[in-house]
C-alpha cells in the first residue's frame, strides 16, 4: 500500500509501492508527513484509507510528467487517455493503427512473419 491509481492535477497516475524502500522514497519525494510506523506494509494495509488519502492529497498537486521524474525507483506510470494511447510514440512505432477502406482502426496485436497485404472484410 499504496498500490492503485491516484488523481494528479492533469489526469490519473498509477503508483505501486511494494517494499519498505519504495515507501521511504515515496514519502521523501512527495514530502509526506507520515507516521514512522507506516514504514511497515502491514501497518499501511491496516490504515489503507488514511495512507491513500495522504498520498492522494500530495499527488493532486503535481502533473503526471513531474510525478514520473519525482518517483523514479518506484513502480509508477501515467494512465493514458484513449487519445493519448492512440497517439503515443510506441503505438505509432509498433504500427498500432492501420487504415482500412478510409477508416483508421486498431491493428491486430498479432504479428506474422509475412503479413498479408489484404485486409479482411469481416
Amino acid at each position: 500500500v499504496p498500490y492503485r491509481v491516484f488523481e494528479a492535477n492533469d489526469g490519473w497516475f498509477a503508483i505501486g509501492v511494494g517494499t519498505k524502500r519504495q515507501w521511504l522514497v515515496l514519502v521523501e519525494a512527495l514530502g509526506l508527513e507520515a507516521p514512522g510506523s507506516w514504514s511497515e506494509n502491514s501497518v499501511r494495509i491496516a490504515q489503507r484509507a488514511k495512507v491513500e488519502a495522504l498520498v492522494q492529497s500530495a499527488v493532486k498537486q503535481h502533473a503526471r510528467t513531474d510525478l514520473e521524474v519525482m518517483l523514479s525507483g518506484i513502480p509508477c506510470a501515467p494512465v493514458n487517455t484513449v487519445n493519448e494511447a492512440l497517439n503515443d510514440t510506441q503505438t505509432k512505432a509498433r504500427g498500432g493503427l492501420v487504415e482500412h477502406k478510409g477508416v483508421t482502426t486498431l491493428a491486430s496485436p498479432l504479428r506474422f512473419i509475412q503479413p498479408s497485404n489484404e485486409n479482411s472484410d469481416v
